[in-house]
């Protein structure tokens, strides 16, 4: 896995018979003082490894702290992380 600038991901694969599964750990930290951490950015880092994982698994977990409140629906940038999950069917 690629070096990521936006995030931490810890990956797991998991391999029983002819079936893969890849278990992502995603901590993304929040902006914070000094220190801007876009969300724009991270989800096309994001969907990069997303994209990468699940065409090179059978199934995919994704869990962690991203620090996107995708419940605010006038948050473009969260919005747009949501479509991007939504796109790949990783909801």
């Amino acid at each position: 896995m690629e070096l990521l600038n936006t995030c931490e991901i810890a990956e797991w694969k998991i391999a029983v018979r002819n079936k893969r599964l890849a278990v992502l750990g995603v901590y993304r930290p929040p902006a914070t003082a000094g220190i801007t951490n876009s969300i724009t950015r991270f989800t096309v880092e994001f969907m990069d490894i997303v994209q990468e994982t699940l065409v090179n698994n059978d199934n995919v977990i994704l869990t962690g702290d991203f620090n996107i409140h995708v419940d605010d629906e006038g948050d473009p940038d969260a919005q747009n992380f949501l479509d991007c999950m939504i796109d790949t069917t990783c909801t």
